[in-house]
This record gives C-alpha cells, sequence and structure tokens, in this order.
C-alpha cells in the first residue's frame, strides 16, 4: 500500500494527473485494509488535483466507513455530500441501508429507504431484501411485511439470503402467523 501511495506522489511530481479512476483504486485498496483516515486523506487530495470524487468513490467510502461500524458516520458524510450536490445511485443507498442494518439502525435504514424513490431513484430487487431481512433480524415483522408485499407487487422476489433468515426465524419461532404468511409470500 505504501508502494501504491509513493506512486501516486512520483506520478503528480512527474506533472501526470492521476485520474479519478486512479483515486478511486487506492480509495478502495485502504478501505479494504480498514484504513479509513488514509482513505479519507487520498479523497480530499483528489480536489488538490483538480478532480471531483465520482458516484463510486463515495459509494467506496460509505462501504468503507459502515465496514467499521460507523453507520451513523457513513450517513453523515452521504448527508454532506448531497448537500454538495453529489447524486448518490441505487449502490450508494444500497450500501448505506445494508450498513445500518448490520450495525442494528434498522430505523435509520427504514427512513432512508422511503427517501429513494422522493430522489428519483426506483429501488430494485437487491434494495428491497435488504432492507427486508434488516426488519426480520430486527424483529419488525409488520414492516417486513409490508415491504414484501411492496416488492412482489413491483415484481421482485425474495433471494436466497432473505428466504434464509425467514426460514431460520420460522424454524425458531414455533409457527408464529406473521411469519409463516411472510414466508407463503415470498415464495410466490
Amino acid at each position: 500500500m505504501d508502494g501504491a501511495l509513493a506512486m501516486l506522489n512520483t506520478i503528480r511530481s512527474k506533472k501526470i494527473m492521476p485520474t479519478s479512476y486512479t483515486y478511486n483504486i487506492l480509495v478502495n485498496a485502504y478501505c479494504r485494509e480498514l484504513k479509513m483516515d488514509i482513505a479519507m486523506d487520498i479523497y480530499r487530495n483528489m480536489a488538490s488535483d483538480g478532480l471531483s470524487p465520482t458516484v463510486v468513490t463515495h459509494n467506496i467510502l460509505l462501504h468503507g466507513l459502515c465496514q467499521l461500524g460507523k453507520s451513523m458516520e457513513a450517513l453523515t458524510f452521504f448527508y454532506k455530500i448531497q448537500g454538495l450536490g453529489h447524486e448518490p445511485n441505487i449502490v450508494t443507498y444500497e450500501t448505506l441501508l445494508g450498513g445500518l442494518c448490520k450495525n442494528h439502525y434498522v430505523d435509520k435504514a427504514l427512513s432512508l429507504f422511503r427517501t429513494i424513490e422522493c430522489n428519483g431513484l426506483i429501488p430494485e430487487s437487491n434494495t428491497y431484501n435488504i432492507i427486508i431481512r434488516g426488519c426480520l433480524r430486527s424483529k419488525k415483522y409488520d414492516e417486513a411485511c409490508k415491504l414484501v408485499e411492496k416488492m412482489v407487487d413491483c415484481g421482485f422476489s425474495s433471494d436466497a439470503a432473505t428466504t434464509s433468515v425467514l426460514r431460520h426465524l420460522l424454524l425458531s419461532k414455533a409457527q408464529d402467523p406473521t411469519l409463516v404468511a411472510l414466508y407463503q409470500k415470498c415464495l410466490h
């Protein structure tokens, strides 16, 4: 990693301008190493090279923050970049939803989920499955049921991971009627 950063400095010293793609590779590598401070420094250095971060850059950073359990910091960063005029895509939302749910902020995830369409995007099958799994794991069965209905109405179905979570809950909850109904809806 240090060699890659040294290479970037060498490139810059020779007046060869790195691209957003170059920066994204470095930011991603440091995020995978869970070195978010360095990744954020590289992100900030993009501007000094006259480059604007892309939605990919932001998604990488959001994912890194969520992986470190810093979902609320990721959400703050999300609102900050939106305020600066950067447009999120569906992957941005899915990254945040997954991180928020994983780190037990399901109510925040549900609130964020409701803003997707307001921001001109359409939730996809994966989007629904992420939030439904979060609801199931947090025992928000009624909310999960509403989301499954909406998902099915949109022509999507549950994925293997969602079905697995439901199956596991059914086995442990001894025929909870809400879960049985949810499971049946997911099979259609």
